[in-house]
C-alpha cells in the first residue's frame, strides 16, 4: 500500500513514543477511515514488535524502513537505536475500536478506585484524600497534594516510636517524607509502616510492595528497610526495593551510594545500576547489572517491561488499574513481550493494543477480565 509521506512520519514518530496529542489525532482518524488503513497500522506494528523481540532495536527500526523502501525518519531510528530505547505499546493504543471497547469501558467506569489511608498506633484510620494537619505524640504531621509530611521535634512523646502504617491501593500511588528527611515513593497496592519518630541506633521501616527510597544521611545511623525475607541497610542513598508478597521474589537495585542487602546468612553489597533479586522461599540470591531507567520507570508514570511473560505482565496491570485478570490457557502465560506504556493511558486502549498486535482476547465475565486466543 502506497502511504502518504506524513503519514508514514506519524506512524513512527508513534512507534518512536515522540508523537504529540495532533498526531496522534490525525493518525486515528486516518486508521479509522478505510480497513485497508488499519491493517495497514497493525502490520507495522506486528513488524515493529516481532523484529524489536528479536533483534535489537535498531534492526527493528532497519526492517521497518525497508520494508518501505524510504529512509524516513532514518535520524530518528537512529538516535532511539543508540538509545537502546524500546517503542512504547503507546504506538498501538490507536489500534482499539471504542464500539468493542464499550462493555469493558462501563465496567470500568462503574469501579470506584481506592484512597491512600494513614492507620495510627491506636487503630485509627485516617483518609488521605484531602489536605490536613494533626499532632500525634507531640510529632507534627502533615499531607498535601504532594504526599504526607513527617516533622520530628525535640519533645515528642517516647510513644513517637510506635508504627505508623501507610496503605497505598491498586491503582493508587503516595509520596512520604519521614522524620528524619527520608522521602519514599510508593507504588500501587503498597504498603509501608514506620514510626512517626525515630528514636535508638537505628532507623527502620517495614515495607510490602514497592517504593523508591531517597535516604537522609544520619551519622551513625543506618537506614533499614525489612521486605519480606530480606533486609537492606544503608546510610544514605536512592535505592528501588520491589517486594510484593505475592511475587516469587523481591529486588533492589541501588541508583546512587552503597546499600548491602541480606537474606538469610548471606550478604550482598550492591554497586549503582546493580540488582540483587531474591527467591522468597529459597532465599538463594542473583546479581546482576540492569537498566535503571526500566526498573524505576513506574515513577514517571511509565510502566516498561523486557521479555516479560503475559502473566507477570497482568499481575503489574493488576496492581496500577485495580483490576483482576484471568487465563483462558496456560500457553497465554508464557507469552513474552518487550514494550511499555504510560500509567494513564484508559485500559481499554492498552488491552486493545495488547489484543490486536499479539491476538489476544479481553472480554468481563464476572467482575473479571478474561484472557483468551482469539
Amino acid at each position: 500500500m502506497n502511504i502518504a509521506e506524513d503519514i508514514l512520519e506519524m506512524m513512527l514518530d508513534t512507534l518512536a513514543g515522540e508523537a504529540n496529542e495532533e498526531q496522534h489525532r490525525r493518525l486515528q482518524g486516518w486508521i479509522d477511515a478505510a480497513d485497508a488503513h488499519r491493517a495497514e497500522w497493525v502490520q507495522l506494528c506486528r513488524l515493529w514488535y516481532g523484529s524489536a523481540r528479536r533483534d535489537a532495536p535498531e534492526e527493528a527500526w532497519k526492517r521497518i524502513l525497508e520494508r518501505h523502501s524510504r529512509r524516513v525518519k532514518w535520524r530518528v531510528a537512529r538516535r532511539v537505536a543508540v538509545a537502546s530505547c524500546v517503542a512504547l505499546l503507546v504506538a498501538p493504543f490507536l489500534l482499539h475500536d471504542d464500539a468493542r471497547d464499550v462493555d469493558l469501558a462501563t465496567w470500568l467506569e462503574q469501579r470506584k478506585p481506592g484512597r491512600a489511608e494513614l492507620v495510627l498506633p491506636d487503630g485509627r484510620h485516617v483518609a488521605l484524600d484531602r489536605p490536613a494537619e494533626r499532632w500525634e505524640e507531640r510529632v507534627y504531621i502533615a499531607n498535601d497534594s504532594t504526599g504526607i509530611h513527617y516533622r520530628d521535634s525535640d519533645d515528642a512523646n517516647e510513644n513517637a516510636a510506635a508504627l505508623h502504617e501507610l496503605i497505598i491501593p491498586r491503582g493508587g500511588e503516595y509520596r512520604v517524607t519521614l522524620a528524619d528527611g527520608t522521602v519514599a515513593e510508593l507504588n500501587s497496592g503498597t504498603t509501608l509502616r514506620f514510626p512517626a519518630r525515630f528514636g535508638g541506633e537505628t532507623r527502620e521501616v517495614w515495607l510490602a510492595g514497592e517504593a523508591y527510597f531517597h535516604v537522609s544521611s544520619s551519622s551513625g545511623r543506618p537506614f533499614i528497610v525489612h521486605a519480606n525475607r530480606v533486609t537492606v541497610e544503608v546510610s544514605g542513598t536512592e535505592f528501588n526495593v520491589s517486594a510484593y508478597p505475592d511475587d516469587a521474589t523481591t529486588s533492589v537495585t541501588l541508583a546512587t551510594g552503597s546499600v548491602e542487602v541480606r537474606a538469610g546468612n548471606r550478604a550482598e553489597r550492591l554497586s549503582p545500576g546493580y540488582r540483587v533479586e531474591v527467591d522468597n522461599a529459597t532465599l538463594d540470591a542473583r546479581r546482576e547489572k540492569v537498566d535503571l531507567a526500566e526498573i524505576i520507570a513506574w515513577r514517571e508514570g511509565v510502566l516498561r517491561f523486557e521479555d516479560a511473560t503475559l502473566e507477570e505482565l497482568m499481575k503489574r496491570l493488576e496492581r496500577w488499574y485495580d483490576v483482576p485478570f484471568d487465563f483462558r490457557g496456560e500457553e497465554l502465560r508464557r507469552a513474552r513481550f518487550s514494550g511499555g506504556f504510560r500509567r494513564y493511558d484508559p485500559l481499554p486502549r492498552v488491552l486493545g493494543a495488547l489484543g490486536e498486535v499479539n491476538d489476544v482476547i479481553f472480554r468481563v465475565d464476572n467482575d473479571t477480565i478474561i484472557i483468551s486466543n482469539k
